[in-house]
């Protein structure tokens, strides 16, 4: 009924299909389902059908079927012993980078960690429940490296914005450092003055 027109600025706009350009390429339901599969994993990979299945919702058969069979462009690897599919370009681009070392404050739903799959590699199944809780909540969390160690929150104070720490374990000089320079970030956002608090 409808597709997407051009953005204006940061709002998004609708058209009648029949209105539209027509130098866009029009594809069958399976060749659009392959395209958009295809972006999951350049987003998300490596990754399962399981894991798409997961984040698109359910799939009906004859869909798992396309995915299985119709992998051109994708190959399997492997990453700390679990298999999952990636765009041969991008396992390719992932061989030849080093692993980073980053600290980072994600906001409750961040897509990294809502979708980190298999998960217990992003956080333990016995600290799982302190970040994702009942209801579908989620909390936002202290990454240190790609994985948990912590869950933080903000609270606006009369003199500055106090984030507040709950770390799992002790952290180092250098996360503490990479925290002090990401809550920064956000004052400077805020435009607020920022103070760290452990519990």
């Amino acid at each position: 009924m409808l597709a997407f027109g051009e953005n204006v600025g940061p709002r998004v706009t609708f058209i009648r299909p029949e209105v539209r350009s027509t130098e866009v390429e029009e594809l069958s339901a399976g060749d659009a389902f392959l395209v958009l599969f295809r972006r999951f994993l350049r987003s998300y990979g490596p990754a399962t059908i399981g894991d798409f299945t997961h984040w698109w919702g359910s799939l009906r058969e004859e869909d798992r079927s396309l995915l299985r069979h119709r992998q051109e462009g994708q190959e399997e690897v492997e990453l700390n012993g679990h298999k999952g599919l990636m765009l041969k370009d991008d396992a390719e681009a992932a061989r030849s980078l080093t692993p980073t070392r980053v600290v980072r404050l994600l906001p409750s739903f961040d897509c990294y960690a809502m979708l980190y799959s298999p998960r217990e590699l992003f956080v333990s199944n016995d600290l799982r429940g302190r970040i994702f809780r009942a209801a579908g909540w989620n909390y936002p969390t202290i990454m240190v490296d790609g994985v948990a160690a912590g869950t933080w929150c903000m609270k606006k104070g009369s003199k500055a914005v106090v984030v507040e720490l709950e770390p799992f374990r002790s952290l180092s000089a250098r996360e503490k450092k990479g925290i002090q320079e990401e809550a920064e970030d956000i004052g400077r956002f805020l435009s607020a003055p920022v103070a760290i608090s452990a519990r």
